[in-house]
C-alpha cells in the first residue's frame, strides 16, 4: 500500500507530510535547512541540499519515479528591497518636521522625500502614522499616491 504524502506551504515554509501505517511523518524547510520530525518525536535537521540528495537515492532504489515536487527543489531568493541609507536608525526632531511638512506640501512626490531623508517608503509611512499625520499607512500611501511632480495631491 502506498502511503499518503501531501506539500504544503505555511508562512512561506514548505512542508511534506505522509502517513505510515496511522503514523504522521513531516519534513519542513526553512531557509537553506530542512527538519524530519518523525512519530516519535525524533527530530533530524540537515541542510536542503542533503535532503534533496536523499530523495533522489531512494527514487533510484524504487521501481517508480518519484518527482520532487518545486517547493522542496531549492529556489533563488528574491533580491532584497533597497533600503535607504538611514532604514533603521532613529529620527531626529527635524526629519520628524521635514516628513510631516512633506506629507501636508501637497505637491512633492514621495520620491523626493525619500532622497532627501535617506528613508524608505515603508519608514516613511509608519513614522507619519507615529506622529499622528494620518490613522494609518494605507492613508498616508493614498494621499502620496495621488500626488504627480506638476500637480500635486487631486484631493485630501
Amino acid at each position: 500500500m502506498k502511503p499518503e504524502t501531501s506539500v504544503t506551504t505555511r508562512l512561506s515554509k514548505p512542508q511534506l507530510s505522509w502517513e505510515v501505517d496511522g503514523r504522521l511523518h513531516s519534513l519542513t524547510f526553512d531557509g537553506s535547512h530542512g527538519t524530519y520530525c518523525s512519530p516519535d518525536g525524533e527530530v533530524i535537521e540537515m541542510p536542503r541540499e542533503g535532503w534533496l540528495a536523499l530523495v533522489e537515492a531512494v527514487a533510484r532504489l524504487t521501481d517508480e519515479p518519484t518527482k520532487i515536487s518545486p517547493p522542496l527543489r531549492a529556489t533563488p531568493a528574491k533580491p532584497p528591497k533597497p533600503r535607504g541609507p538611514r532604514s533603521g536608525q532613529g529620527w531626529s526632531p527635524e526629519e520628524d518636521a521635514r516628513v510631516l511638512a512633506w506629507f501636508n506640501s501637497e505637491t512633492t512626490p514621495i520620491a523626493a522625500i525619500m532622497g532627501e531623508l535617506g528613508r524608505n517608503e515603508g519608514g516613511i509611512e509608519s513614522r507619519l502614522v507615529r506622529l499622528e499625520a494620518a490613522p494609518d499607512r494605507e492613508t498616508v500611501r493614498r494621499a502620496y499616491l495621488r500626488r504627480t511632480p506638476s500637480d500635486g495631491i487631486n484631493s485630501k
